[in-house]
């Protein structure tokens, strides 16, 4: 069980770096498991892969949860949550990520407590629950200045903004994304800068500011450029 555990560990995160390589740096690295894996080196096969096995990940996960394998559980949790989010599988990944949540914080780790924070906010957004979404996105932003988590740090940012923008509150939004941006550039962190751009430049878009707006997101298309962020 330990070996598949880690195996399934191991090719999920290597199946994610092949088909999502521009968020590679927001994963966390696994060791290599002892076991043979599927040769995944382009993005189909990736996807494939992952379409294909995600209930059996997920019940890994599972057992990992019921069987105080704590470290699967949180590795899994941060590695399938870009696959599960864009995907549209959003009650795995509440339940999935609540799940790690509980091991995160009942094992201290804070990374993984993050990690777990920011998958709920980011979930319970896209679902329209913005009162959810912002609570988490609050506890992480807490966490991280708490811990000096940037790059966490600069997830909740965006994800308030994003909060704030859908609700009309443009000023607000912005003074996310501004701190967001600065700290970005200060920390040489493209991801992140890149999703700032593009929420000051949908908001520049909205009221108007069509040059600004240009600029804006004329920056944000080079940075996508060269991560490969199609």
């Amino acid at each position: 069980l330990d070996r598949l555990l880690d195996h399934y560990r191991y090719t999920a995160s290597t199946a994610m770096d092949v088909a999502y390589p521009y968020e590679g740096e927001r994963r966390p690295q696994v060791p290599p498991a002892r076991t043979p894996r599927a040769a995944l080196t382009e993005p189909a096969s990736a996807l494939n892969w992952l379409d294909g096995e995600l209930p059996d990940l997920l019940a890994a996960a599972r057992y990992a949860a019921e069987h105080d394998r704590p470290g699967h559980l949180l590795n899994l949790s941060a590695i399938l949550h870009w696959h599960l989010r864009i995907h549209g599988h959003y009650q795995d990944a509440i339940t999935l990520h609540q799940q790690a949540l509980a091991a995160a914080r009942a094992t201290g780790d804070r990374t993984s407590e993050l990690d777990a924070l920011l998958g709920l906010g980011n979930i319970q957004r896209l679902r329209g629950r913005s009162e959810q979404a912002t609570d988490h996105y609050r506890q992480a932003l807490r966490l991280a200045r708490g811990t000096g988590h940037h790059a966490a740090e600069l997830d909740g940012l965006v994800g308030l903004g994003h909060i704030q923008v859908r609700h009309g509150r443009y000023e607000q939004a912005t003074d996310h994304y501004q701190q967001a941006l600065r700290l970005a550039r200060g920390t040489a962190d493209q991801a992140a800068e890149l999703r700032a751009l593009v929420g000051l430049g949908h908001i520049l878009l909205r009221q108007g500011r069509y040059e600004q707006a240009t600029d804006h997101l004329g920056q944000a298309l080079s940075l996508t450029r060269t991560a490969g962020y199609q």
